[in-house]
């Protein structure tokens, strides 16, 4: 009953850190709506939800200390995150969020090519297959007649995906895997907050915002879709494994498609469903098949 119970417990917070970032492009489009600029909404988003982050490290007492070699690949980890921030949240500007994000999640596609061309990774049927019908899912969202799509917004999104093999390799390294993850990410966080004051600085965009409305948005997306996403991840991964927990979230496109819809009307045409269902196809894929080599490893 307890195993269950704990199981539930794990899957409800991973569901909420999927929803949690399935929301952020239209929250951050709303944000662009009242006027923030790009460089205005992340360092806000980043720099509350920092001390949001680092006060939880004091609090529960995470070990955060690590030494210069640590430190410095660490810092490579941070840099490989503040370029999908960026290239994503430029994305927004040109292309619906719920399509940007779509185009994003073909990361686990282009890890596979690179494993495969790197000869880190055998070529199999499933692998050539989810790297198929993920360039597919692509091609069928970019070329839809039904859309103008601005082809500089999905380059921004392309660009978001390769920043995401950098990142998620940098996370899979033993040098990261020693690290309390909370203490990884109030770096990460520090990093992208001190990255876009000095993107603040010198774009001449305002450090803070000047209202309400703006406030409201960059608080969602500082304390829902950065530090609360962040710590129920964590904490879910802890319940229920990382794997399982990749499972749930291959369904981030599908919130972000839901929300886009609601909040900021974004128009769903049948390529924009179809593209998304291969992507998550070749996703679900690929997280299956690592869950399953997984568990060969533990019976060996």
């Amino acid at each position: 009953m307890i195993k269950d119970n704990t199981k539930l417990l794990g899957t409800i917070f991973i569901l909420i850190t999927t929803i949690s970032y399935g929301i952020l492009p239209a929250i951050s489009q709303l944000a662009y709506r009242e006027g923030v600029a790009v460089e205005t909404v992340l360092f806000n988003k980043f720099f509350y939800a920092c001390i949001l982050m680092w006060a939880y490290i004091g609090i529960k007492k995470v070990p955060f200390k690590t030494d210069k070699k640590h430190f410095l690949f660490l810092s490579l980890v941070a840099l490989s995150y503040i370029g999908i921030a960026t290239t994503l949240y430029e994305s927004f500007k040109y292309i619906p969020g719920s399509i940007a994000t779509i185009i994003s999640f073909t990361f686990p596609a282009i890890i596979i090519a690179l494993e495969m061309i790197l000869g880190r990774e055998k070529p199999s049927a499933k692998k050539i297959f989810a790297l198929v019908i993920s360039m597919i899912g692509l091609i069928v969202i970019v070329w839809d007649s039904n859309i103008d799509l601005n082809m500089k917004g999905v380059f921004f999104a392309l660009g978001t995906a390769v920043c995401y093999v950098f990142y998620t390799m940098g996370l899979s390294e033993k040098r990261t895997k020693e690290m309390h993850s909370m203490a990884v990410a109030g770096y990460v966080l520090l990093y992208s907050a001190v990255f876009n004051f000095f993107r603040c600085f010198i774009s001449d965009a305002p450090m803070f915002t000047t209202s309400i409305i703006q406030f409201k948005y960059i608080l969602i997306l500082a304390v829902v879709c950065a530090f609360i996403a962040i710590l129920f991840y964590a904490t879910g991964v802890k319940l229920i494994g990382p794997s399982n927990a990749g499972i749930i979230n291959t369904f981030e496109p599908v919130f972000a498609c839901i929300f886009g819809y609601l909040l900021v009307g974004d128009i769903l045409t049948m390529n924009t469903l179809t593209g998304a269902a291969l992507i998550m196809l070749a996703v679900l894929i690929v997280t299956i098949r690592g869950k399953k080599e997984n568990l060969k490893e533990r019976k060996a």
